[in-house]
C-alpha cells in the first residue's frame, strides 16, 4: 500500500503555513454527528487548518437515513447561505463525496466549488450493499407490499446498479479540480467493528478500509491521489482497533496540493 502523494511520504509535515485562496468545507459521511457536544467527525482537522489561516466550515447534513439528494440539498443550503465567502474547496469523506458530486453536477452548484477531494467515497458502490439487500429480500423485507418506496430507494444506495446510474447522471464539472483518496488495511489493523465487511470486501473487491474498497474509492484512475494505510474510522482520527495513523497529515497533504496548484 502506498502512503505517498507525488512521491512524498504523507507523514512529512511542511513547516510553512498552508493557506488556500478559498474557504474549505469538510463534508461528513453517513454518520452525521457534526455539531454534537464532544463529538467531531474530522477530529482536530478543522482546528489544524484554521491555525494555518484557512477559513474552514463543517456543517451537519442529514445522516444515513437520508438519500444522497436530500443530503446534497442540505449541503447546498449551507453553501448558498455562505456563498459570499465562496467558491469553496470541498473535502468529503465517504458518502459525503457522493453528496458533493450530486450538488455540483445536478443541483446547479458548480459555481460554488473550486475543488472536490474525496476520501474513501464508494464511487462504484459496494458488494456489502448487495449482500445486505439479498438478506433482506430473503426474509421478505424488500417487498413493496411490506416497506415504503422511500425505504426501497434508500436501500438501493451503494449497490452496483445504483452507482452506475449515479455516475452516468453525475458528470464532473469541467472547471472543478477532482481528486480521490482510498484507504486499505489488513484485517488486524482494521477496527473489529469492520471485520465482517472487511472480509467480504477482501474476497469480492480486494484491498479495502473495512467499508469501502480501493477499487470503489478511485473515482477514475487519473484522479487517484493515493492509498493510505488507515481504516474507515482512523481516516478521521477515530481509532477503535490496533491500526494507528496520523490522519492530520493526510489533510495537510490535500491542502498542500491545493496551495501548490494556486488554489
Amino acid at each position: 500500500m502506498a502512503g505517498l502523494a507525488g512521491g512524498r511520504p504523507l507523514f512529512i509535515m511542511a513547516l510553512e503555513p498552508l493557506k488556500t485562496r478559498h474557504p474549505i468545507v469538510l463534508a461528513h459521511g453517513a454518520l452525521g454527528f457534526v455539531g454534537y457536544p464532544g463529538l467531531e467527525y474530522f477530529r482536530g482537522v478543522r482546528r489544524m487548518l484554521e491555525r494555518e489561516g484557512n477559513r474552514v466550515f463543517a456543517w451537519r447534513v442529514p445522516n444515513w437515513k437520508a438519500t444522497v439528494e436530500q443530503r446534497a440539498r442540505a449541503l447546498l443550503g449551507h453553501l448558498r447561505e455562505h456563498g459570499h465567502e465562496g467558491p469553496f474547496h470541498i473535502i468529503a469523506h465517504s458518502m459525503g463525496g457522493l453528496d458533493a458530486r450530486h450538488l455540483i453536477s445536478r443541483l446547479g452548484a458548480a459555481d460554488l466549488a473550486v475543488s472536490l477531494t474525496t476520501v474513501a467515497t464508494p464511487h462504484h458502490g459496494t458488494v456489502a450493499a448487495e449482500v445486505r439487500n439479498r438478506a433482506f429480500r430473503s426474509v421478505g423485507l424488500m417487498s413493496p407490499r411490506v416497506v415504503s418506496a422511500r425505504f426501497l430507494e434508500h436501500m438501493a444506495i451503494f449497490t452496483g446498479e445504483w452507482s452506475r446510474r449515479f455516475n452516468d447522471e453525475t458528470p464532473d464539472a469541467p472547471h472543478v479540480r477532482y481528486r480521490s483518496w482510498a484507504g486499505a488495511t489488513p484485517l488486524w489493523r482494521t477496527s473489529p467493528v469492520l471485520w465482517p465487511t472487511h472480509r467480504l470486501l477482501t474476497r469480492r473487491e480486494g484491498p479495502n478500509d473495512g467499508l469501502v474498497s480501493v477499487a470503489s474509492a478511485i473515482q477514475r484512475p487519473e484522479l487517484h491521489a493515493g492509498t493510505i494505510p488507515a481504516d474507515h474510522f482512523v481516516q478521521l482520527g477515530w481509532r477503535t482497533g490496533l491500526g494507528g495513523y496520523d490522519h492530520r497529515s493526510l489533510y495537510r497533504t490535500m491542502v498542500r496540493e491545493l496551495v501548490e496548484a494556486g488554489l
